[in-house]
């Protein structure tokens, strides 16, 4: 009988909790009695709470019996988040909204909601269709009953909806809060929903196959490869859902919640919006007289006065590159070309450091575009903080002399001004866009100002960077994401393929594996220059250098075929992108579609369907 009775139930203790979170506010705007430190609302609230929880655990019950349905989900998460915020109350007299872990609670409601408001109307755009959208709709109804998924999606609603409240320290300037949050909370998402992915595509394909379950559908009038299409549209909505609204939530709190926090102090407020918030543009500039101009008047002194030094250095290069019996006149132009390159380093090097009461000049070029659309003067329109240039540099000492802090001129003409460094540490200088002169150009003088200071040096191999406004945090953050579902796809379709004709087991660890390969091949095939590089450099004359090579020559092998072929993968970062305000391109965005979307996943679609459409199924290992 009691069954008969849960709708009731139910819908008692919602209004039950509902009257008595709503009862303080109606009383207070009353007779401004201290209604939630009263001692009967305390005991009315204890008492909601425990009906409440009752609902609960009776409803949990259900869910254990009889499945799960959205409904019953839904609804007792609504009970548990009122029943909690009337336990608040009753336990400490205290407004539930005040409550962090409350907040959060209501986080991850509000996020299962919309999870499953978009689950609904996915599901219902499916429907529509028949044949292949209908194999995908399958494919989502059977996700949501997996053992995995439903791991995975309380996983998500445990630990992202909580990071805005729990991640950083108090003391910790805001900016550095909600970059750490962004990075974490992207990161753990991606992480999470590839894996998620990679067993929902193994399995949805692999379990039929073993179950024989195949040989039902089979019989359908439906080719194999649309089937197989069909499989990889469901799998890849799955993660498509998560990732929409996981990342909703992910957004508001970056741009709403987080910055409504107290700053650390004014600037770091502004570094919110100028620094985190934004979609910046990076540009490095160029020395004001050209490095070769310099290298070749060098070289040419060296040519007419210091020959023997040209033909030391000719001989060097011949010794490490194993070449031997070479022409006086083939020497020389080898001893030429090594010259300039150490010439051009030498050059780079001095114009990243600056000596002491000595300046050095950058240029940036190519601005004539900011200048158009960004204010042209003080006077020409009101300028946004997120709409100034930023000077960003990072300098080290490199002499005898430690100090933590030094003073440099900084001179963008016509503005000079003093500003004193911290060793160590990056900092930004604003510059308003009309400094920009008419032909595009902005100047940058930096003068190391005291003569008992020690030579700095830019950490950066450019110089100082320039960033510049280039588009919408919204709209940054809507290419990372969609880079993130362009991966899923890919994943998807790698665990069908592999599922279409190797076991569960086997095709989920090669899938795995495949995946961790792509997401370290960028280090991979950056590791492999650099041993290259390095075994370049230290290589002897004669056979016994070859000899040694052998080992660096192996290993350079195999961290390009492992790296190589899947680069595209992990060359761009577009999250680290977005967490340092930098724009990921549109470029970039298009470069991974073509590569990851449409070459990768389109020849594992094609390698995957004439498998499984050749494959027998009937013969098929259980």
């Amino acid at each position: 009988m009691m069954p008969n009775f849960r709708f009731p139930l139910i819908v008692f203790s919602l209004l039950v909790l509902a009257v008595v979170l709503l009862l303080p506010i109606w009383m207070e705007d009353s007779s401004g009695a201290g209604v939630i430190e009263s001692l009967w609302f305390r005991y009315l609230s204890g008492g909601a709470a425990v009906l409440g929880l009752v609902t609960v655990i009776w409803v949990g019950s259900l869910l254990l019996r009889r499945g799960l349905s959205w409904v019953k989900i839904l609804t007792a998460t609504m009970v548990l988040l009122l029943s909690l915020a009337c336990l608040d109350m009753a336990a400490y007299a205290r407004w539930p909204l005040d409550v962090p872990w409350l907040r959060a609670t209501a986080s991850a409601v509000a996020t299962l909601w919309l999870f499953a408001f978009v689950f609904m109307i996915v599901r219902w755009l499916l429907g529509r269709g028949g044949g292949t959208l209908g194999v995908a709709q399958l494919v989502i109804d059977e996700s949501i009953r997996r053992r995995e998924a439903i791991i995975v999606l309380g996983l998500l609603l445990l630990l992202l909806p909580t990071l805005p409240f729990v991640l950083g320290a108090d003391d910790q300037p805001l900016r550095h809060r909600i970059q750490s949050f962004l990075s974490f909370s992207l990161t753990s998402l991606s992480f999470v929903v590839s894996v998620l992915t990679i067993f929902l595509a193994c399995g949805t394909l692999s379990r039929e196959i073993t179950d024989r379950q195949v040989l039902i559908n089979a019989v359908k009038p439906l080719a194999r490869w649309r089937y197989f299409l069909g499989k990889w549209f469901g799998v890849t909505a799955v993660s498509g859902m998560l990732l929409v609204v996981f990342s909703t939530g992910i957004f508001t709190a970056a741009t709403l919640y987080l910055p409504s926090l107290p700053a650390a102090n004014e600037f770091d407020a502004r570094a919110i919006e100028t620094e985190v918030l934004v979609a910046r543009k990076s540009h490095w500039p160029r020395p004001e007289t050209a490095f070769e101009d310099g290298v070749n008047q060098t070289l040419s002194r060296w040519v007419e006065g210091n020959s023997r030094r040209i033909e030391e250095l000719g001989e060097l290069a011949a010794s490490k590159e194993g070449r031997v019996q070479l022409t006086r006149e083939q020497m020389f132009k080898l001893g030429v070309e090594r010259a300039r390159k150490e010439l051009l380093v030498r050059a780079k090097s001095e114009w990243l450091n600056i000596l002491p009461l000595e300046s050095e000049t950058y240029i940036f070029d190519g601005l004539d575009t900011l200048r158009q659309t960004l204010p042209s003067s003080p006077s020409a329109a009101k300028l946004n903080p997120s709409d100034h240039l930023q000077l960003r540099y990072d300098l080290r000492g490199t002499g005898p002399i430690t100090r933590s802090r030094v003073r440099l001129e900084l001179k963008v003409f016509p503005f000079r001004t003093n500003v004193e460094l911290v060793m160590g540490k990056a900092q930004t200088f604003s510059i308003p866009p009309w400094f920009i002169g008419e032909d595009g150009r902005l100047k940058l003088e930096i003068r190391n100002a005291l003569a008992e200071q020690q030579p700095v040096r830019f950490v950066a191999n450019n110089g100082p960077e320039l960033l510049y406004p280039a588009g919408s945090f919204l709209g940054n953050f809507s290419r990372v994401v969609l880079f993130l579902w362009i991966q899923m796809a890919f994943l998807a379709m790698l665990g069908l393929t592999a599922a279409s004709f190797i076991n569960l087991p086997v095709a989920t660890i090669f899938s795995l594996t495949i995946w961790m390969l792509a997401s370290g091949s960028n280090f991979l095939y950056e590791s492999a220059d650099l041993i290259s590089l390095q075994a370049h450099d230290h290589q002897p004359s004669g056979e016994e250098g070859a000899t040694e090579e052998e080992p660096a020559f192996i290993v350079r092998t195999i961290a390009y075929l492992l790296g190589g072929p899947l680069r595209q993968y992990s060359i761009h970062d577009p999250i680290g992108e977005l967490t340092r305000g930098r724009i990921f391109p549109s470029s970039d965005l298009f470069t991974a579609f073509f590569w990851i979307f449409i070459v990768w996943t389109g020849g594992l679609a094609v390698i995957g369907a004439l498998i499984y459409s050749r494959r027998e199924l009937a013969n098929a290992e259980s």
